[in-house]
């Protein structure tokens, strides 16, 4: 038996009598806060928070009966109430006098509160209701297993829940009986021991964890479990039951004689049969034989995985495993437990875990250090760790960051050929204090005092940070979407490189997101200074406001924009993206098109910006779209990921894109593409992917058709074939999926409708598996997908189109020579790494990798590119972006002149000191590993995650191993070392957009 609470409660055809009548049975009890009613409690009276009138509470309570009783709907609910507690003035924020007579800005009614109201009141209904089926149904089936919704919103300490399985009787469904906390949509599902096996579930298999949560109303800590709401840690339909045996006695009592005598007969045998079954509930299981082989089957399955262990191959951590048996075996500990394989098995597990935390945090600690000593911020990750250790730790962790600094001053300062010598060394510089992890979460509520009133439309003061001793401006939007709109904006001026404050998310007292801005001290406020066109990042930083349709970015009274000293500050971005300055939504306005390079700049629609923008040029703009053409289409995605409400991000990351492919084709037309080529790149692309899914279809096709009929013929068994078709199908699906061009709901559509049948014939072929036929019922032939689920291509998925196969045979041909349109490619169709090329770009490695490299880079070290060698060049470079990357070290060797090999010298070293990045004019040829296959007086290791490993299509295979750079790639140098009469150069990826001084522009 499912019980789906969330599922009922949002369209239901018969309504269940006991959900009516534990509803139907509730008092009524105004509350000014959610936790002055908790537990069971909410299970004999209704209440909502500030519903402090009892017609009020009434007339919601009269709507929800109506509701269980006659299977309503949650809009149908909102229809008939929404208009009532408006009038009745119980709507929006209100100052309120609550407790002790404070007044308080309250959130009384809304659409989204009506909903919690909704679905927690009829899921705890539902809940209670079928508590009494349960207990009905329990000898036939007397487990239960905790179903949690498998989506995105569920919490992930339910989905932890997710099929952990008691009988029913368990102590673990007196707190964790759903619902477990406001609109909790997880159920239960009712089982007996058969389809426990079935499933594979373990009974018992939950470790309890709680935290501790203080009440607001009395003071007092409660430990409640994790996974558990306040008030939420009970079972609702035992304490439904409880009130019922509570009302039982109230009506005896007001029996005569001769009726309580009967009735208590009938009670009495009625509770003797629960009495019964609840004393054995707990131990309710298979028989002692079934008990036995489950017994032996656990005992036989980690016997054998300690063997699997033993042999090192473990699925999981098993060098780890390995290790930790093999000293235990030395040591006796297995031993002692030989009896016991369980036992051992899950202390070998329990102490790997331990191992393998450990391992990792020593990675993210020397991560942490490397991170520092190269001047740049840790990963979150490595700050984290760095974090939770205690002060003496971190002491040692900053220690051997300042020791490891000294050590790098002194390896550089080691004489090299006599030019390090003439080259002063600066002093050391100070060490870099690490970032505090998660500047955002620092500001806490509880530490701001308010010192100043509010400015601008929204609810907001100025406050200062008692623990920090920082001032901020921390204001309140109308909703959570507009505090997010706001921030993504600021860092996409970030992105930018455009002058803004410090702007943070916080939480408030409430739990609403508010934005804190950090104040910037003496900012001076003149719309003639604004006006004059002298204040040069003005016109520098237009296009981007133009870009994140800034309406509002000048304000009303030349407000929003200040100046420090003779730069502008963009203060207030609240006007940018989805919103107007006043928290409307700009709707169709804020389009994939950008026309707010005329509008800010027209006096009748926006009279303050043009004022100040009445200086911008054409080369302004330009200057100011090659900022925003800077910025990847990686580092985009992954700021409005982080910012943007969840379900706007789809729609926001592919109009910012669109709107930045706008102003690249109008401002910077050598890098835009015509709609030529533009529809070429867009009908190849879904060509191809049609094409996979036709495949895919095929694929799957044969493997369940062949599965089925071999089924019918010989049981439960299936061929190595069946197999060998599965492994051709799953793989089309992940480079299907995996495509780096389909949009975010082509993946959705195809993995809806593919993922379930590779999951099911996954199952259906692993080797423990017992197969039936019933499973096959479902296939209906060829996909029903639609073809038109992959026509949602934007055109700015193909703002930056590929140079075609044919093009790029024709630039191949005329720097290689004809010979090469059709030139040899080692392995050509045996490499994932190099699935996405096409001819042409496999060709093109093929061809660097024989004999054609020295030309090109000849002219490249000479400066000296012509048509010829750049089309080349441009092929070559495209072919090793789209290739995989190899993660890790490569080498190469150098022999440079004597005036050369001084200046690399002195030139490496300033950048290192410096932490200034340097470019590598030419393809870069290095050898995977430590160990260049060429030597020289220079060896220089990349430690890069954007080399390409091209050794499988290499014509030169067998000599180099080779690793293979774009031209003009960056890098920082993190080590310069004299290694005998040779000099070592150690380098790591720079920002592929980092500016460069021709200085640290190097060429061999």
């Amino acid at each position: 038996m499912i019980l789906n609470f969330f599922e009922n409660v949002t369209s239901f055809d018969m309504p269940p009598q006991d959900a009516i009548n534990h509803f139907t049975a509730k008092g009524l009890a105004p509350t000014w806060n959610w936790y002055q009613m908790l537990g069971q409690q909410h299970d004999t009276a209704f209440t909502v928070a500030k519903m402090m009138d009892l017609d009020l509470l009434n007339t919601v309570k009269g709507q929800l009966d109506k509701v269980i009783a006659t299977g309503g709907t949650l809009d149908e609910f909102k229809e008939n109430l929404i208009p009532f507690l408006q009038k009745k003035g119980w709507w929006g924020q209100q100052d309120i006098i609550g407790p002790g007579g404070v007044v308080n800005t309250v959130q009384l009614g809304s659409a989204s509160r009506l909903e919690t109201i909704f679905r927690t009141n009829l899921q705890s209904a539902y809940a209670a209701g079928h508590w009494d089926s349960i207990m009905a149904n329990a000898d036939d089936q007397p487990y239960l297993m905790y179903d949690a919704v498998d989506d995105y919103a569920t919490r992930d300490t339910h989905k932890k829940l997710d099929q952990v399985v008691y009988p029913i009787g368990h102590p673990f469904w007196e707190t964790y009986y759903p619902p477990n906390d406001y609109n909790c949509r997880c159920g239960v599902i009712q089982m007996d021991a058969d389809e426990v096996a079935a499933m594979g579930l373990k009974i018992g298999k939950h470790k309890m964890e709680y935290y501790p949560w203080v009440s607001p109303l009395s003071g007092k800590t409660h430990s409640i479990p994790v996974g558990v709401g306040p008030g939420f840690n009970h079972n609702s339909g035992k304490s439904y039951l409880a009130k019922l045996k509570e009302t039982q006695a109230t009506k005896l009592g007001k029996m005569d004689t001769k009726s309580q005598t009967a009735a208590k007969k009938g009670i009495k045998a009625t509770d003797d049969k629960a009495t019964k079954k609840n004393a054995t509930m707990g131990d309710i299981g298979p028989d002692a034989r079934a008990q036995a082989k489950a017994a032996a089957k656990a005992k036989a399955d980690a016997l054998h995985e300690l063997t699997i262990i033993a042999l090192g191959q473990a699925t999981k951590q098993a060098s780890i495993k390995k290790t930790i048996l093999a000293k235990w075996d030395k040591n006796g500990t297995s031993k002692a437990l030989k009896d016991n394989p369980e036992e051992l098995l899950a202390k070998v597990v329990e102490e790997a875990a331990k191992v393998q935390a450990q391992k990792e945090k020593t990675k993210a600690l020397n991560g942490f250090k490397t991170k520092i000593l190269d001047g740049k911020l840790p990963t979150a990750k490595q700050q984290q760790v760095f974090d939770s250790l205690d002060e003496a730790d971190q002491g040692k962790v900053l220690a051997a960051i300042d020791a490891k600094k000294a050590q790098l001053a002194e390896d550089i300062a080691v004489p090299v050929a006599q030019a390090i010598d003439d080259i002063p060394v600066p002093p050391p510089q100070a060490p870099i204090k690490p970032k505090v992890a998660g500047v955002d979460t620092q500001l806490q509520w509880a530490n701001m005092k308010q010192i100043g009133g509010q400015k601008g439309s929204n609810q907001g003061g100025l406050y200062y940070d008692q623990e920090t001793g920082k001032q901020w401006y921390i204001k309140r939007p109308p909703s959570d979407a507009h505090a997010r709109n706001e921030v993504l904006a600021t860092r996409l001026y970030e992105l930018a490189g455009v002058d803004v404050p410090n702007v943070q998310l916080m939480v408030g007292p409430g739990g609403e997101l508010r934005v804190a801005s950090q104040i910037i001290e003496d900012l001076q406020e003149s719309g003639a200074k604004l006006t004059s066109g002298k204040i040069q990042n003005i016109n520098e930083g237009f296009a981007v406001d133009a870009w994140l349709a800034n309406w509002d970015v000048v304000g009303l009274s030349f407000d929003n924009m200040k100046i420090a000293g003779n730069k502008a500050i963009r203060l207030d971005t609240g006007g940018a993206l989805y919103y107007r300055a006043m928290g409307a939504n700009k709707g169709s306005a804020f389009g994939h098109k950008v026309p707010e390079i005329d509008t800010l700049r027209d006096p009748g629609t926006n009279p303050q910006a043009a004022k100040v923008f009445a200086s911008v040029t054409d080369n302004d703009i330009r200057q100011g779209v090659a900022r925003i053409d800077a910025i990847t289409d990686a580092q985009l995605a992954s700021v409005i990921r982080d910012y943007a409400p969840a379900d706007l991000v789809d729609d926001l990351l592919a109009t910012m894109l669109a709107r930045k492919a706008d102003l690249v084709g109008r401002f910077l037309p050598a890098k835009a593409v015509t709609k030529e080529q533009l529809k070429r790149a867009e009908t190849r692309l879904k060509e191809r992917v049609a094409s996979a899914v036709t495949r895919l279809d095929d694929e799957l096709t044969r493997t369940v058709k062949g599965m089925q009929r071999y089924y019918a013929e010989n049981g439960n068994t299936y061929r190595a074939v069946d197999k060998e078709r599965f492994t051709e199908a799953k793989a089309t699906y992940e480079n299907l999926i995996a495509h780096p061009a389909i949009t975010i709901q082509t993946y959705k559509d195809l993995v809806q409708h593919y993922e379930p049948w590779i999951l099911q014939l996954e199952a259906a072929l692993a080797e423990s598996s017992v197969m039936s036929g019933e499973w096959f019922k479902g296939w209906q032939g060829s996909a029903t997908i639609r073809q038109d689920a992959i026509e949602d291509y934007a055109a700015t998925m193909f703002a930056k189109v590929g140079i075609s196969e044919e093009d790029g045979l024709d630039l191949l041909v005329a720097y290689a020579g004809p010979h090469e349109r059709n030139g040899n490619i080692p392995n050509a169709g045996s490499h994932a790494a190099f699935e996405r090329l096409h001819k042409a770009h496999k060709l093109a490695i093929a061809t660097y990798t024989g004999s054609h490299y020295s030309e090109v880079n000849k002219a490249l070290f000479k400066r000296k590119v012509n048509d010829r060698h750049q089309g080349y060049v441009d092929l070559l470079n495209e072919a090793l972006e789209l290739s995989d990357k190899y993660k890790g070290i490569s080498s190469r060797g150098l022999r440079l002149g004597e005036d050369d090999f001084k200046r690399w010298i002195a030139d490496h070293k300033h950048a290192l000191i410096n932490k200034q990045p340097v470019r590598y004019l030419n393809f870069q040829s290095s050898t995977k590993g430590e160990n260049a296959a060429f030597t020289g007086n220079v060896i220089i290791q990349f430690e890069s995650e954007r080399g390409v490993h091209v050794n499988p299509i290499s014509r030169n295979a067998g000599r180099e191993n080779e690793v293979l750079f774009q031209a003009g790639s960056l890098f920082y140098v993190t080590h310069i070392k004299k290694q005998g009469t040779k000099l070592l150069i150690k380098l790591t990826d720079a920002p592929a957009d980092a500016q460069v001084p021709e200085q640290f522009e190097f060429s061999e």
